[in-house]
């Protein structure tokens, strides 16, 4: 699973495609080539600007699962595929029009007997699986040719909204896919590869819903069992993905049996409300609607609107790739033609979306809690499935997720919590230049993630050791703890003064409140780390002292000594507002001696939420816990003080001596979020006094925990 797995694809291609397909590949979220092909380049070079991106409930699914197909080896390589045993008889085509198709064409395509693969060539074929309900499911298998009678092999499956394959039209322009070499490189591993079209994308049937609804999670636990019920299977099987395709894969360990040994979710969302659609209950409106928009795009298989591209440009596109692959036997592309009619059916999710405000209501007749795999912890702990998870400080929702999930459950787990874009492409390191390369590169993380499927999947290996590595920004080393936070780790408060001061002691006399009229163009720019998950870019702000100008600040004093932050930090505001609503937004930043300002996390909540739970929810382990949920819904009584607890996204950073802490506080954040309230412009009263202590905690550490050597390592 190395790089050059993936540079190999680059070679004869003409101009056009290689463009398509580095803007691809560089909008991982969007196109998520898997995360060996998203992670496998080094894109150090970080590009300019940014733009945005997104996916019927009725639950329920067999014992035995779907009709199963047998793929059975010969005596001495599989050249064939057996296709008698699929039952379509339960497959519902009345909205099909399949009046030129001939009869069992759901079914696998035999690969072609007179087509004698090299001893190692993989084997690939294209086919339709039926579900429970008849929706035909399109998935792409590959198996390693030349194996010997009775072998067996364990299963990788990545189940995915972003094409699970391209349709390749031009082989000699575009020899290998991304997808193609990963699954290549797994084969070559000893392992058989599904990849799956979602229900209601791609190739697959069904009507597009909203992401990881219950009926999409439901096929995924039939199909593991399609998978385990094969003759050449070994019976293990591990599931894998990014972003999106990390919840298929983490749900598909608790998707109603124990079949998935081993998961590797890669910046994922263990809740999906406050990780990345509502963060602290504020609707992350322009980043969802871009993203439910280009899945709009891609589920009616429109490359060319996804590209931008029109007329001839477009015409010339599709000469090489022409979107998403469809199954062996449909070379009229009338099933897919069929498929793409179903998908239309679906509601329009971001309309949908937008009418919502609290966790506990429903999209499209689905609650988050069904659409989250965190909401399935105790089947988690249940299965014991073990994870290898990744996450990023700067890629936001990311690691307070994986974080929460490593509280919520004792499964054997490994997590990584690195300085990385979405995808971990590219370095995001604030205190790092836009070309610094990446940080533990792209081969180190394939063979972390190989080594990790072959110990749980290929041997009976006790389990390995619960541990989470992470990586702390300004020191630029990696450390290893079994336990978050690390031991030493004290939450350390500093003071909201008069004087826009950022001090160790409390107010001891009564001090002016300070006033702020909300300033509605604040933002945080189009390489957020929002945004990242949409367009696979680096995460970086520069420079942020102008658009601080715009917000009401509080800066410490200069740091005496190297002042290392790893946790969860929490603010306590005493805060009156002439509006019942808002936003508050919470940026913690390091100022260094010539003025220049760093951005280093944030914390956002939704004033109408502000009302604190009784007791941590699984989505909110660490810091303030807050329900979201409608009956805790409490408007601001305008003019009154009310106490506001936010908790900030975490952080692991070694702030310099010399340095000064600033906490920057906004009432909106234009480049991703709704208005809030969607007119009048709120003004705030922030008190400080002995009665109203406004502050921030922040988990100071003790730098005692033991450094790893993962990456480069660099030292300042």
């Amino acid at each position: 699973m190395s790089q050059s797995l993936h540079s190999r694809a680059l070679h004869l291609r003409p101009a056009r495609w290689s463009r398509t397909r580095d803007r691809l590949r560089s909008a991982c979220i969007l196109l998520p080539l898997t995360a060996a092909a998203c992670s496998g380049v080094d894109r150090s070079e970080r590009p300019a600007g940014s733009t945005t991106h997104g996916p019927t409930a009725s639950e329920g699914s067999t014992d035995n699962g779907p009709a199963v197909t047998e793929l059975p080896l010969d005596t001495s390589s599989i050249d064939s595929v057996d296709t008698s045993s699929v039952d379509t008889s339960s497959v519902d085509t009345s909205n099909v029009d399949t009046s030129n198709v001939e009869p069992g064409s759901a079914r696998p395509d035999p690969v072609d007997p007179g087509a004698t693969p090299e001893p190692s060539a993989p084997l690939n074929t294209a086919f339709y699986l039926p579900m429970r309900d008849g929706v035909r499911i399109a998935v792409d298998l590959w198996l390693p040719g030349g194996a010997a009678p009775g072998q067996r092999f364990p299963s990788i499956v990545r189940a995915t909204r972003y094409w699970r394959e391209f349709e390749v039209r031009n082989r000699e322009a575009v020899p290998e896919t991304d997808r193609e070499a990963m699954a290549k490189s797994f084969v070559q591993s000893g392992y058989a590869y599904l990849t799956i079209d979602a229900r209601g994308t791609g190739s697959s049937f069904g009507p597009s819903a909203q992401p990881w609804s219950p009926n999409e999670i439901a096929d995924y636990g039939e199909i593991v069992a399609w998978l385990q019920a094969q003759p050449w299977s070994n019976g293990r099987v591990g599931a894998f993905g990014i972003s999106y395709d990390s919840n298929t894969a983490e749900m598909m360990a608790t998707a109603g049996n124990a079949g998935v040994q081993a998961v590797i979710p890669r910046f994922g969302y263990p809740n999906v409300y406050t990780d990345v659609m509502f963060p602290g209950g504020i609707y992350n409106q322009l980043f969802m609607q871009g993203w439910l928009e280009r899945g709009r795009v891609m589920d009616a298989n429109d490359l060319c609107t996804l590209e931008g591209l029109s007329g001839a440009d477009c015409e010339a596109e599709l000469t090489f790739v022409g979107g998403v692959k469809p199954v062996d036997v449909d070379t009229d592309r009338r099933l897919q033609a069929a498929a793409l009619t179903e998908h239309a059916q679906g509601p329009d999710e971001f309309a949908a979306l937008s009418l919502l405000s609290c966790i506990d209501e429903r999209w499209d007749g689905a609650d988050f809690a069904s659409l989250s795999p965190g909401s399935r912890n105790e089947r988690a702990e249940q299965t014991g499935t073990p994870f290898m998870a990744w996450a990023s400080w700067m890629d936001l929702g990311t690691a307070r997720g994986a974080l929460n999930r490593w509280a919520a459950t004792d499964v054997p787990m490994q997590l990584y919590i690195g300085p990385w874009n979405h995808d971990a492409s590219t370095d995001a390191n604030p205190y790092q230049p836009k070309d610094a390369p990446l940080e533990l590169g792209g081969d180190q993380q394939r063979a972390m993630e190989l080594a990790f499927f072959d110990h749980y999947l290929k041997t009976e290996d006790e389990p390995l050791a619960r541990k989470i590595v992470y990586y702390t920004l300004g020191e630029n080393v990696w450390k290893e703890t079994p336990v978050w936070p690390p031991t030493g780790t004290r939450m350390t408060p500093l003071y909201l003064r008069e004087q826009s001061a950022l001090a160790e002691l409390p107010p001891a006399a009564t001090e002016v409140p300070d006033g702020y009229r909300v300033d509605f163009s604040a933002s945080t720019g189009e390489a957020n780390g929002w945004w990242t998950k949409y367009s696979g870019q680096d995460v970086f702000q520069g420079d942020r002292r102008s658009e601080d100008e715009k917000l009401l600040v509080y800066t410490s004093a200069p740091l005496d000594m190297d002042t290392e932050l790893t946790g969860h930090a929490q603010v306590t505001l005493h805060l009156a507002s002439t509006e019942t609503d808002g936003s508050v937004f919470v940026y913690l930043e390091d100022v260094a001696p010539d003025g220049s300002v760093t951005y280093l996390t944030e914390g956002e909540l939704r004033l109408q939420h502000r009302k604190p739970c009784a007791e941590p929810a699984s989505f909110d382990m660490y810091g303030p816990c807050h329900s979201f949920r409608s009956e805790d819904i409490e408007p601001m009584p305008p003019g009154s003080l009310e106490e506001v607890n936010i908790g900030l996204h975490p952080i692991s950073v070694l702030v310099r001596a010399g340095h000064s802490i600033r906490v920057a506080l906004a009432g909106h954040d234009s480049s991703s979020f709704a208005r809030v309230p969607a007119t009048g412009t709120p003004v705030w009263s922030l008190a400080h006094d002995p009665e109203h202590p406004s502050r921030i905690e922040l988990p100071m550490a003790t730098r005692s925990q033991p450094q790893v050597v993962l990456g480069a390592g660099r030292r300042r």
